[in-house]
């Protein structure tokens, strides 16, 4: 190539980037208003839930199972429920799975995709995920002990309000509520446990 072609491709090059410049320029020109400011553009209904899916995600701890804490799902998801249903209420059902689950720690993860082979994740609705999480990240204590635990319930001495509330719980999570009168006078009598030499 000698200097006069190669002068020739440098002059296209340089009328095409001009050609390009101005044609940017004239897309800003469009973009912007008249008084210089951007104007915001309209979020889409996509952008939207990505939104609120990245601000649910945020305020949303990470669930690490810990049976030996009571750290269940069903305590995690009881306690983020309302957060989740109201807050996401514009998300879709698939969404909210993917945030549930999105907030599993990774062995708790790893555990959970094994168990619901050969299905994928994608393909459960919240209401799988959440009773599949409840089941097999629960509390796996039998409930007879605990009721066994409730009735057992002694104030330690760290504030009425601390025992209140620990009763009040281990009532709840004792199912009592459950039992009707005739499946109340087939189970033990709570003062066989505490005094067994007791005849009632």
């Amino acid at each position: 190539m000698d200097a006069q072609q190669l002068k020739l491709v440098m002059d296209m090059q340089r009328k095409a980037n001009l050609e390009m410049m101005e044609q940017m320029s004239r897309m800003f020109a469009q973009l912007l208003p008249t008084n210089g400011q951007s104007s915001p553009a309209a979020p889409t209904a996509e952008s939207r839930k990505v939104s609120i899916m990245d601000s649910l995600s945020a305020r949303l701890p990470t669930f690490a199972y810990d049976k030996d804490h009571q750290c269940t799902f069903d305590s995690w998801y009881s306690r983020y429920e309302d957060l989740i249903e109201k807050e996401g209420s514009e998300l879709d059902d698939a969404t909210k799975a993917r945030l549930v689950l999105l907030k599993l720690d990774a062995h708790s993860y790893a555990l959970f995709t094994s168990l619901i082979l050969p299905k994928k994740p994608a393909d459960l609705k919240l209401e799988e995920v959440v009773k599949m999480l409840r089941q097999h990240f629960g509390d796996e204590s039998s409930v007879f002990r605990r009721r066994f635990e409730y009735i057992n319930s002694e104030y330690q001495g760290n504030g009425l309000d601390e025992y209140d509330g620990q009763v009040k719980r281990r009532f709840n999570h004792s199912e009592w509520n459950l039992m009707n009168e005739n499946k109340f006078n087939a189970s033990p009598s709570s003062v066989d446990y505490a005094q067994p030499n007791t005849m009632i």
